[in-house]
C-alpha cells in the first residue's frame, strides 16, 4: 500500500488524546452511611489510586476513527506491478480526450497499439480505455484535482522500470506540480495544443454595417463591402454665444473618426439631428427643419 500524502499519517499521533481522556476518567468515591462507629476501631488513613482503561469498547472505536481519518488525509492506494516483457507501454490520455487525440494522432497511436501498447486514462487508477470507447466518451465520469506530479508519483510503484509511456497532454500550468518527480519509465510527452475559440458576429456602427471576430486575445471589426452611408444633416442655432464653436469641433472630430460625412447648417430643408443653443423657446420654423425621425437636442 503507498500513499499520495504520507505526512498525512502523522495525525495518527491524535490516538494518544482518547487515551488520556480514558486515563484521566477518575471515578469519585461512595459515601457509605453507618449507624455507630463504636465498633470500629482506629486505623490509619490511607489512600490509594491506579491508572485504569474504562469503557474499553468506546476507547477502541475512538482509536479506529482517528485512524480513519488520518488514512483518509493520506490519500492509500494500492500498487500492482506489471511484467514489462508482456507489455509494450502505455498511452496515456485523458478519457473525455481520447477521441479528439485518436484522430489527430491516428497513425501514431495505431502503430504503437501494434506493438502491444496499451491506453490508459490519465487518471487516478489509471483505468484502461478501448478505441471503441471513442464513439460514447464526451466528459469526464469524475474529475480529479490531482496534478502531473501526484499521478506519476503513484505510476512510479504500478509500472516497471523502463516501461515507455506516450503520455499525450496539454501545457497548462495549472496541472503541473511543483517539479516533476524522478520517474523510472521513459516518458514521452505529445503536448496538445488547444484551439483558441473563434467566435463572429456583426454590428452596425456610424452607418456601416461591420463583421467582428473575437478571439480570448483580441476582437477585430471589418467593414463589410464598399459601403458610402448617406451623409448626416445637422442644424445648428444660437444666440451668439461660442457654444457652437465647441459643438463643431465635436461633429467634425466624430466625422474623421467614423469616416462619415456630416453636414452643418446646409441649405438642406430637412435635417436629421437639430441642437438649439439658447435659453429661448425653440421657434416653430426650426422645428420643422428636423424630420419625422430626427433629434432635437436642446
Amino acid at each position: 500500500m503507498q500513499f499520495f500524502y504520507p505526512i498525512g499519517l502523522l495525525a495518527l499521533a491524535g490516538i494518544i488524546i482518547p487515551l488520556i481522556i480514558h486515563l484521566w476518567n477518575i471515578k469519585q468515591g461512595k459515601t457509605l452511611k453507618i449507624g455507630s462507629i463504636a465498633l470500629l476501631g482506629e486505623s490509619s488513613r490511607a489512600s490509594s489510586r491506579s491508572f485504569k482503561l474504562t469503557d474499553i469498547l468506546l476507547f477502541i472505536l475512538r482509536c479506529l476513527l482517528i485512524i480513519l481519518i488520518g488514512f483518509c488525509i493520506a490519500q492509500s492506494y494500492i500498487t500492482k506491478k506489471l511484467n514489462a516483457k508482456e507489455k509494450g507501454g502505455w498511452i496515456l490520455v485523458d478519457k473525455a480526450r481520447l477521441k479528439t487525440v485518436y484522430q489527430t494522432n491516428k497513425k501514431t497511436i495505431d502503430s504503437l497499439l501494434e506493438i502491444h501498447y496499451e491506453i490508459h486514462d490519465f487518471n487516478v487508477g489509471f483505468t484502461p480505455l478501448q478505441l471503441k470507447d471513442t464513439s460514447n466518451i464526451e466528459k469526464l465520469d469524475k474529475e480529479t484535482n490531482l496534478n502531473y506530479t501526484s499521478l506519476f508519483n503513484q505510476l512510479n510503484h504500478i509500472i516497471p522500470a523502463g516501461t515507455s509511456v506516450f503520455a499525450y497532454q496539454d501545457l497548462k500550468l495549472v496541472n503541473f506540480g511543483n517539479t516533476l518527480p524522478k520517474t523510472k519509465f521513459n516518458v514521452h510527452w505529445k503536448f496538445l495544443n488547444d484551439a483558441d475559440s473563434v467566435k463572429n458576429w456583426f454590428a452596425d456602427f456610424a452607418g456601416k454595417k461591420l463583421k467582428a471576430t473575437s478571439t480570448p486575445k483580441q476582437t477585430i471589426y471589418e467593414v463589410i463591402g464598399n459601403q458610402n452611408p448617406a451623409p448626416i444633416s445637422v442644424s445648428i442655432y444660437n444666440d451668439g454665444n461660442n457654444d457652437s464653436k465647441y459643438l463643431v469641433a465635436a461633429l467634425n472630430a466624430i466625422a474623421g473618426f467614423s469616416g462619415r460625412k456630416i453636414l452643418i447648417n446646409s441649405s438642406a430643408k430637412h435635417n436629421q439631428v437639430g441642437f438649439w443653443l439658447s435659453e429661448k423657446p425653440v421657434s416653430e420654423e426650426f422645428k420643422t427643419s428636423i424630420t419625422n425621425n430626427g433629434t432635437l437636442f436642446k
